[in-house]
C-alpha cells in the first residue's frame, strides 16, 4: 500500500485534516497516512483510523485505529505524548510503539470483552485503567478496560507489518481477519460468531492485488472457504 506523507497543513483528498476552533482532527479513509503530531513526535495511521486533540489542551491525544508512534525525546523537549482509547491512557516519553484499538470498544464478535493490542519496540510506555498501572517494555500485551495481559507467542513484526503496505501473520483469530478484509479491501464479511476465535494460517495480504485470488490462496492451508455472494460481499465457513 503507497504511503501517503503529509503535514498538519496540507492533506491528501483521500483524508481528512481539518482544525476545528481549539482543536485538531486527522482521519483516514483507505490510505495508510504519516504525520508529525509535533516537535519530535510523530505518527503514522492505517486505514480507518484517526486523532484527535485540543490546541494548547493538556496534551492528551483521542485515538482510534491503528497506529505507530514515534517519540524522540531530546527532540520533544521533554514533553510527553499522551493516547486516551475509551478511557485507558497511555503515557511514553521516548520510544516506539503500535497501537490497534478496532476491537476495543465492540470486541471480537464472540462474545468476549473486547482489547487493544499494544506492542513496544523501544522506550516503555505506561498503561492506566481501572486495573492497577503498568509499564510495558519491549513486549505485546493486550489492553482491556480494567486489566492487562501479555500476549502469548509474541511476533513483534507481525504487528508492524501493515505500516509497510502488507498483512502477514502466522496465525491470526478470524474475527481479526474479517477486520482486515473490511477495512482493506471495503468487503462485507459474513462470519459465523461460533468460528470468530478460529485460527487462520499463513494470512498474507496487499492491498491494490486481485483480493479472489489471494483467498484463493488463503484457502489452501486452511479449513476455511472465502465465498463471494455480491460484488463486495463474501462468507467465511468451515469447509
Amino acid at each position: 500500500m503507497k504511503r501517503i506523507s503529509l503535514t498538519l497543513l496540507l492533506c491528501a483528498s483521500l483524508t481528512s485534516c481539518f482544525k476545528m476552533e481549539g482543536s485538531r482532527q486527522i482521519g483516514t479513509s483507505s490510505r495508510i497516512i504519516s504525520f508529525p503530531i509535533q516537535q519530535g513526535i510523530s505518527a503514522t495511521l492505517n486505514t480507518h483510523s484517526g486523532i484527535h486533540y485540543e490546541l494548547g489542551g493538556n496534551g492528551v491525544i483521542y485515538f482510534g485505529g491503528e497506529g505507530q508512534f514515534i517519540i524522540d525525546k531530546e527532540s520533544a523537549e521533554g514533553t510527553p505524548l499522551i493516547i486516551d482509547i475509551e478511557g485507558v491512557r497511555l503515557t511514553c516519553e521516548d520510544g516506539e510503539f503500535y497501537l490497534t484499538t478496532y476491537n476495543l470498544v465492540d470486541g471480537p464478535g464472540n462474545g468476549k470483552p473486547g482489547s487493544a493490542k499494544l506492542t513496544v519496540l523501544q522506550g516503555k510506555v505506561r498503561v492506566q485503567n481501572a486495573g492497577p498501572d503498568i509499564i510495558v517494555e519491549k513486549e505485546g500485551v493486550r489492553i482491556f478496560k480494567d486489566s492487562v495481559s501479555t500476549m502469548i507467542n509474541w511476533q513483534p513484526e507481525e504487528h508492524t507489518y501493515w505500516a509497510n503496505g502488507f498483512y502477514k501473520f502466522k496465525q491470526v483469530p478470524l474475527y481479526e481477519c474479517k477486520g482486515i478484509l473490511t477495512r482493506w479491501f471495503d468487503l462485507k464479511v459474513g462470519l459465523d460468531a461460533n468460528d470468530a476465535d478460529s485460527l487462520v494460517r499463513d494470512l498474507y495480504l496487499k492491498p491494490y492485488e486481485e483480493i479472489a485470488q489471494q483467498l484463493h490462496q488463503l484457502e489452501q492451508n486452511n479449513n476455511y472457504t472465502f465465498t463471494f455472494y455480491s460484488k463486495d460481499s463474501i462468507t467465511i465457513r468451515h469447509k
